[in-house]
């Protein structure tokens, strides 16, 4: 975002004090995973219906706040 462009690995005194509380992580990103096509599909399903829990459920509180607080 800001131009900088970010090495791969962590630093090592980060890498020190994550691995402390147990986290094993050594790079910036984690490493590609290819799901099976039912588990990708289970994912988009759940991620659909989140998207329209969302849309049902906060959309109307948000918009209605607005609404209330700016007269329109």
């Amino acid at each position: 975002m800001n131009g900088v462009e970010l090495p791969p690995r962590l630093p090592p005194g980060f890498v020190s004090t994550i691995a402390a509380m147990g986290l094993p992580n050594t790079m910036l990103l984690d490493a590609m995973y290819w799901a099976e096509e039912g588990d990708r599909n289970r994912a988009l399903d759940a991620v659909e219906e989140s998207i329209a829990t969302i849309r049902k459920r906060i959309f109307p509180v948000i918009i209605g706040t607005y609404a209330a607080t700016t007269g329109k």
